[in-house]
């Protein structure tokens, strides 16, 4: 995900397979098993974030040239994925206790992906499918917030969202953006789930009613929030807030959202079928419409 910066992408086992371009709000999905690089090619410096899937990245595979060029700087590898710098004073590892470099023949039988394919995977801002019905409090005053997926199934309550990136990566992102002064109401989902502000202020509200904690996030911050914790999302500047959201798992993410929330959804014809979808209440099964119902009467 690429925040500031004009940068280069280039792949293959010489870095010479194919390069793409990427820019402020552009976000690229490089598959695994592919060597890469990148640079900052543009005039000022530059910031990506970068997400490896899941808990386990299952560590890095370094191309032979670099190994060799880093040992020419006193740089070396251990199989643990050590790094002994002994220009500094460190001590030279074994032989035997070296990452050994993958083998020229294994190097170039890596698959090969056209600049065609990995354009496909890149999802540049004027390539984004903004949703404005993309969750159930959207229908609400107050609300007014949209959705745009990019890698796999997130949060996104919209049934006519497809991503750009479907195969699985241990977590998916979106791009939620909300104006000024609206807010998304408060959800809570199973898995943990990462914010980045590319555009505007964060205010996040954690926690139940009367045990709130607030938490502004400004532009280029990241907050982490743990899964099964309430959370609202307000815009609190004075323009648009763009937020990059990256929520663990490669499943569909089905959100909780609290009671009133749903009912006041309710009173505005709207409720979640079992997919996760944002409906017509009136079409949805009776023991929804009767939860619905429940939570307009509590209240």
């Amino acid at each position: 995900m690429i925040f500031k910066g004009r940068w280069l992408f280039r792949w293959g086992a010489n870095g010479d397979e194919g390069t793409i371009i990427g820019e402020p709000g552009d976000v690229l999905s490089i598959p695994t098993w592919i060597f890469r690089g990148f640079s900052n090619v543009g005039d000022d410096d530059g910031w990506i974030f970068s997400a490896l899937g899941g808990d386990e990245t299952g560590g890095l595979i370094w191309h032979p040239s670099i190994l060799e060029q880093a040992a020419q700087h006193g740089l070396y590898l251990t199989k643990e994925s050590v790094l002994v710098d002994t220009a500094s004073g460190a001590s030279m590892p074994s032989p035997g206790a070296l990452m050994e470099p993958i083998d020229t023949t294994t190097a170039e039988s890596l698959r090969r992906y056209s600049p065609g394919e990995m354009r496909k995977r890149m999802v540049k801002v004027d390539d984004r499918k903004w949703s404005s019905r993309a969750l159930l409090d959207s229908v609400l005053p107050g609300h007014r917030s949209e959705m745009a997926p990019v890698v796999g199934f997130g949060m996104t309550q919209d049934r006519d969202h497809e991503p750009a990136a479907t195969n699985p990566h241990g977590f998916t992102i979106e791009w939620l953006r909300i104006a000024p002064g609206e807010q998304v109401g408060r959800y809570t989902l199973d898995a943990k789930q990462v914010l980045i502000v590319f555009e505007g202020i964060a205010e996040i509200v954690l926690n139940e009613a009367g045990e709130e904690v607030s938490v502004r996030v400004q532009r280029q911050d990241l907050f982490s929030a743990p899964a099964n914790v309430w959370r609202s999302i307000r815009s609190a500047g004075d323009a648009p807030l763009l937020i990059a959201v990256m929520t663990a798992g490669d499943q569909k993410k089905h959100i909780t959202w609290a009671a009133e929330v749903v009912a006041a959804a309710a009173k505005a014809g709207f409720g979640v079928d079992h997919n996760g979808y944002v409906a017509p209440l009136r079409l949805l099964p009776f023991e929804t419409r009767q939860t619905a119902e429940a939570f307009i009467a509590a209240e």
